[in-house]
């Protein structure tokens, strides 16, 4: 793929992985509609950055989810300069009612999961009914579970699934795969998006 030369190495390399792994992943819900919010944990990898500039671009907000850390405040700062509409750690998360009293009453229907376990089972809790659940990774471990509850499966009805980036672009031409990495590279050079 030709890219402009204006374009940072390391961004132009990073285009079909990290860029189109977080476009698609906000594609693949039907639900997610302008003032909603995307909850996503493993908030401070590039993904994750890359998928609060696209939820920004869709109208969307995002609840940025964060490993307990001592640079909280300058992660947290930086998550929101990307657009970032809430920054929580793993703890804060875990308090009950927390990340609730912080959505200020918007819909979450759409919970990115790149670590599984109990991470991932509290980013379910956070969705509304109708949600869809998403695990793209398991940076926590494979043995990792989610407990699929009532509340989960019949009162919120939530949908759960799987994300692997070949599948995804598989349902994409080459001719399309193509436009699509295009079109990334020119929001960066119209600094619609920024590289992490």
């Amino acid at each position: 793929l030709k890219v402009s030369n204006r374009l940072e190495p390391t961004t132009a390399a990073l285009l079909k992985l990290g860029c189109s792994t977080a476009y698609l992943l906000l594609e693949s819900s039907n639900a997610l509609q302008p003032g909603d919010l995307v909850a996503i944990n493993a908030a401070s990898g590039w993904i994750a950055r890359m998928v609060v500039q696209f939820a920004r671009l869709r109208g969307c907000g995002s609840i940025c989810v964060i490993r307990d850390r001592d640079d909280f405040e300058t992660t947290r700062q930086s998550l929101l300069a990307y657009g970032a509409h809430v920054v929580l750690t793993e703890s804060q998360l875990a308090q009950e009612g927390v990340a609730a009293a912080r959505t200020g009453g918007r819909r979450v229907m759409l919970a990115l999961d790149a670590v599984f376990g109990a991470s991932g089972q509290r980013l379910a809790s956070l969705l509304s009914p109708g949600g869809t659940y998403i695990n793209y990774g398991s940076l926590g471990g494979a043995d990792g579970q989610i407990i699929l509850t009532q509340e989960l499966l019949f009162w919120k009805q939530i949908t759960f699934r799987n994300f692997r980036l070949s599948q995804a672009l598989a349902r994409y031409t080459e001719e399309a795969q193509i436009q699509l990495l295009n079109w990334f590279g020119e929001l960066f050079e119209q600094g619609k998006l920024v590289a992490p």
